[in-house]
């Protein structure tokens, strides 16, 4: 398969990864500072959950960057890379929502954890 059309499908989950992440966070109900604030656990979530996968990007497209071609095996770690990485806005939300909970991190740190290995191969 050629390595163009992988790139492209992977930038569009991503695209709308990001885009699902950001309507975790709620719309002010008023004009005032503190109901902005109130969304301050979805903003900081967002906000790592943001600079994690665009580092995982950029690395993806410099590891992309050496192959001219994608080989079946290659193409399903890929999409493997991608099924672990849709789980991140769940995973925002739900650390969001329950901070400094076990089951929430643990969660999070399993994802993070599947979403390595196909960097790896």
């Amino acid at each position: 398969m050629k390595k163009a059309r992988v790139e492209a499908f992977s930038d569009a989950v991503i695209a709308i990864i990001l885009t699902i992440m950001v309507l975790e966070i709620k719309k002010p109900t008023s004009s005032h500072l503190h109901s902005l604030m109130q969304n301050e656990p979805y903003i900081l979530a967002f906000t790592i959950s943001f600079i994690f996968i665009c580092n995982a990007w950029y690395s993806h497209h410099y590891v992309l960057s050496v192959r001219r071609w994608f080989s079946k095996r290659a193409f399903w770690a890929n999409n493997f890379w991608l099924f672990t990485m849709s789980f991140i806005p769940v995973a925002t939300a739900w650390v969001s929502e329950f901070q400094r909970r076990k089951h929430q991190n643990t969660f999070t740190f399993l994802f993070t954890s599947f979403w390595i290995f196909p960097t790896i191969y």
